[in-house]
């Protein structure tokens, strides 16, 4: 293994040992095969360890299309196997504004060889609304003559710890706003913001029961429809009143599948 590499890695102490050590050696067969990238990685030894890993390892040329992608990150991008990743650019995964976001931050790593280390990254999982977040590092790709002929990425999910530091916000200000004494209508929908940010595909409503028991009236529903809202606004509640009518007369939660 040629020195810059050993050099460019004494200072990513984030990644750990092992994955450092796999994408050292990836550098180095990419490298040494640089007239043929993919075939640097299909010769690679620790190739089926490279599958195995929890975290996203892919390598792109200087076009920022997939050389290769091990199996997390491929799954990760909604593609049924890593080979099928081989040739497509984010363009091709992601909308526009996200793919020209990772493009622009690439090929300015690859126009000025430094790396980029612990960024972090969020896009919509393609073909659905949940939001993933990735801690990612990408360093230049170079060949035996010190040319950069892509760069190499490695990405940890890091979603769950950002939701619990969301969560800790949110709960933070709801408090605050209790404090406050503000408005009830301002906290309900700050609450079930908070909640809706913690799961993917739901909208969340608060229904408030009155002072006799009988009618159960509009607290918050910030992202359902306003006919909605109004609709069920004032129902009476009772033992075959919808799901939130019954749960209000039995006391008791009600799941409709």
């Amino acid at each position: 293994m040629h020195e810059p590499s050993v050099r460019r890695w004494e200072s990513a102490d984030a990644l750990s040992a092992e994955t450092r050590r796999i994408v050292a050696a990836t550098e180095a067969m990419m490298a040494s095969t640089a007239h043929h990238l993919s075939e640097g990685i299909e010769n690679l030894r620790l190739k089926e360890i490279v599958h195995e890993l929890p975290d996203f390892l892919y390598v792109k040329d200087r076009d920022s299309r997939f050389v290769f992608a091990n199996a997390v990150t491929a799954s990760s991008l909604g593609v049924e196997s890593a080979a099928l990743i081989t040739g497509k650019r984010d363009f091709d995964l992601f909308d526009f504004e996200t793919a020209r976001r990772h493009f622009d931050i690439e090929q300015q790593i690859m126009a000025t060889g430094e790396a980029r280390i612990d960024m972090e990254e969020s896009y919509v999982v393609p073909g659905s609304r949940k939001q993933i977040c990735r801690l990612t590092s990408k360093i230049p790709l170079r060949n035996d003559r010190g040319e950069v002929i892509g760069l190499i990425g490695v990405s940890r999910d890091i979603t769950e710890r950002k939701l619990q530091e969301d969560l800790h916000r949110g709960q933070a200000k709801l408090l605050e706003m209790i404090a406050r004494n503000e408005p009830l209508p301002m906290i309900l929908e700050a609450l079930v913001l908070m909640i809706e940010a913690q799961l993917t595909d739901i909208d969340g409503s608060v229904l408030l029961l009155d002072g006799e028991g009988i009618r159960l009236y509009h607290g918050a529903a910030p992202n359902l429809p306003g006919g909605y809202s109004r609709l069920i606004d004032g129902v009476t509640i009772g033992p075959k009143v919808g799901s939130c009518g019954t749960a209000a007369w039995r006391g008791q939660a009600v799941i409709v599948e």
